[in-house]
């Protein structure tokens, strides 16, 4: 994250199912913390807390999530659903 470097932006798309999410692929190095921030605002952002979350990432502890290795990941969020879900996979 750098706290102070510019949001990703995330663009739509559609899983097998039809289901809609948001993805941006980036690269991070270990240890980067982040979180999810819609309309770039804090007053409702997404951590650990208020998603469900699988794959190639876990909860810092913090509110954040962590990336534990360097690399790049796809991460999709699952925002139109009533329990909203993250899936972060590492390329």
């Amino acid at each position: 994250n750098g706290w102070g470097s510019g949001d990703t932006k995330m663009t739509l798309a559609y899983d097998e199912n039809n289901a809609a999410y948001l993805t941006a692929t980036l690269d991070m190095p270990a240890g980067n913390t982040w979180k999810i921030r819609p309309d770039e605002k804090w007053e409702n952002d997404k951590g650990p807390g208020q998603l469900k979350f699988e794959g190639d990432v876990a909860d810092n502890g913090d509110g954040n999530f962590i990336a534990n290795e360097a690399g790049s990941y796809t991460i999709k969020w699952y925002f139109n659903k009533v329990e909203q879900k993250l899936v972060v996979t590492k390329n």
